[in-house]
């Protein structure tokens, strides 16, 4: 059984699992390369064969970025979180007051 080189739109839509009319779409705005046979768009199976590929590792890549990208998040939320616990935590006004404080205190009190 001899394998076709080159197909008819529909059998590349069969190959790719879209319609013969979204394959010429592709092929006239050049994601495919064809060849005109008295009038008809045909298109050579490897190219198709190489279109899935390409589709294959762009999505791969895509999911790669993104799973980058959320760790790079994950990782920026860590580091803030861990820098918020490390940080001295700011004293709030219990206690005995400072001596300058007393003494500002007794001045404003003993002024005329």
């Amino acid at each position: 059984m001899s394998e076709e080189i080159l197909l008819t739109s529909k059998n590349a839509g069969a190959l790719l699992g879209v319609s013969e009319w979204t394959v010429e779409r592709m092929a006239k705005d050049g994601e495919l390369p064809f060849v005109r046979l008295r009038g008809s768009i045909r298109l050579d199976r490897r190219d198709i064969l190489d279109l899935i590929d390409a589709k294959k590792k762009q999505a791969a890549d895509e999911v790669a970025a993104r799973i980058a990208a959320r760790r790079a998040e994950a990782e920026a939320v860590r580091q803030e979180a861990h820098g918020a616990l490390t940080q001295p935590k700011p004293k709030r006004g219990r206690g005995r007051p400072r001596k300058s404080a007393v003494a500002e205190a007794t001045t404003i009190a003993s002024a005329p």
